[in-house]
Formats: C-alpha cells, structure tokens, sequence
C-alpha cells in the first residue's frame, strides 16, 4: 500500500480514526507521517515514554548496572528488552513501577498454571479470604467472619490441602 500523500512510498504509519461513529483510516509513509507531526510508533518508544529513571536516594537518575549481563537501566530503557534474569532483581523497583502503569497493579490475576503447583493457588486463596475477611467484618457478620479466619488459620499453617 502506497502513501495516501505522496504516493510515492510504501505507508508504514496507519491511523484510525472514529469521529461520531464514522471511521477514517489514513496510511502514510514515515517522511509525510513526519512532517504532519505523528511520530511512529515502536514498542522501545513506547516503553522509553512509559519508563522513568530509578531515581537514587540523591534524587538523580541512577544509571544501574546489572552484574549479570552489563546492561544499564538506561540501555533498558532504549531497547525495551531485559538482558538476563538477574536483571530482574536488579531494575525491580523501575520494572515495578512500569508494571504497575501498564497494568494498573503488578499483581498476577489470571489463571494459574498447573506446573505452579497448589502453593500458587492457596497463595491466592489466602489474599482472596482476607479480603472476604474485611467485607463481612464491616457488614457485622461476625459468625461468617470466624469461618473464614479459620480457614485462614489452616491455609498459614499449611494444612489447607483438601
């Protein structure tokens, strides 16, 4: 598909639009996408706009080092991708953070996999029952409340398997 412009040029830059119901859809090539102010759209430009520095105790931007792998937190933030899984442990407070942007929460709330075993499932039995916990105690219903506290009780103590 050529540009809808200059149609000289293969379009690499596709908008959508819905105004009122109607759909419009413009296919530009990366110079007439330019020039009318629309940047393409990368997933490292993405993530570089997602991402903020680690800030250091000093305020600044901390450039951290992953000693796994020699990646920097900036040359994460360039390319998008993670270098090794030291890295994770490394840059876990700035992945958390984009985690938590993306998603809008860094806990997992999908299926379980069966490989994860019963621990999984009984870790999210147990957040699942607090939260129980906390709603009938506010609705005063205290005899169901005693259930659950002791279904809790068996789950911490890991006895929980049925």
């Amino acid at each position: 598909m050529l540009c809808q412009v200059c149609k000289k040029h293969p379009a690499t830059v596709h908008l959508t639009e819905i105004i009122e119901g109607e759909k419009r859809e413009i296919h530009l090539c990366e110079v007439c996408a330019h020039k009318q102010g629309m940047s393409p759209f990368t997933p490292s430009s993405f993530l570089s706009q997602l991402v903020e520095p680690k800030p250091s105790k000093e305020g600044e931007a901390a450039d951290v080092t992953c000693p796994g792998c020699g990646l920097t937190y900036s040359g994460f933030r360039q390319g998008g991708r993670l270098g090794c899984s030291e890295c994770y442990k490394v840059f876990e407070e700035g992945l958390g953070q984009l985690l938590e942007r993306i998603h809008g929460g860094t806990q997992h709330i999908g299926r379980v996999p069966k490989r994860a075993g019963s621990s999984l499932a009984r870790e999210r039995e147990i957040i699942d029952l607090k939260r129980e916990l906390s709603r009938v105690i506010q609705r005063e219903e205290y005899e169901r409340a005693a259930e659950i506290r002791d279904r809790l009780r068996e789950l911490e103590a890991g006895s929980g398997e049925d």
